[in-house]
């Protein structure tokens, strides 16, 4: 088995949850590893009744500038814990990114959290973390709500 030498952390800013960052972080600690934060963002878009229609490019602009300015303060939070941390936006389907960033990067690992939706509300919103498991090519750690606060 080859040492565990960057971990990619999807990062839903929409539902901001600090515990696979924070297990990402406790793990990178004990195995020497990098953290790749990595928020993946699509253009906004808004349901009209003749369809759906993009937003114009003022509004997409402040909204990456968001995203931007989002990922650097939760870079910003979570640096203090020494963790060798970096943080990425990447434009696209989250499922699809999320794999193809860890492939880019070259990740041995990759830490998401889930939302721990049950019943319905999981087969209508569909799990981007089913997706990554499905199709990623390295390991995938699923981070259940809460579970950070007792690994330490």
């Amino acid at each position: 088995m080859e040492p565990v030498r960057d971990i990619v952390v999807p990062v839903d800013l929409a539902e901001p949850r600090d515990d696979a960052i924070r297990y990402a972080i406790d793990l990178s600690g004990r195995l020497g590893s990098r953290v790749h934060l990595v928020h993946v963002y699509q253009a906004p878009s808004f349901a009209l009744p003749e369809g759906a229609s993009l937003a114009d490019a003022a509004y997409a602009a402040r909204q990456a500038e968001a995203v931007e300015h989002a990922m650097a303060h939760l870079l910003a939070r979570h640096r203090t814990q020494g963790a060798r941390l970096s943080a990425h936006v990447v434009h696209g389907l989250p499922h699809a990114q999320i794999v193809w960033f860890a492939e880019r990067v070259r990740a041995s690992l990759i830490v998401m959290g889930t939302h721990a939706r049950r019943g319905l509300d999981r087969v209508l919103l569909g799990s981007v973390a089913e997706k990554v498991l499905r199709r990623a090519t390295v390991p995938v750690l699923v981070v259940p709500p809460g579970t950070a606060r007792r690994v330490a």
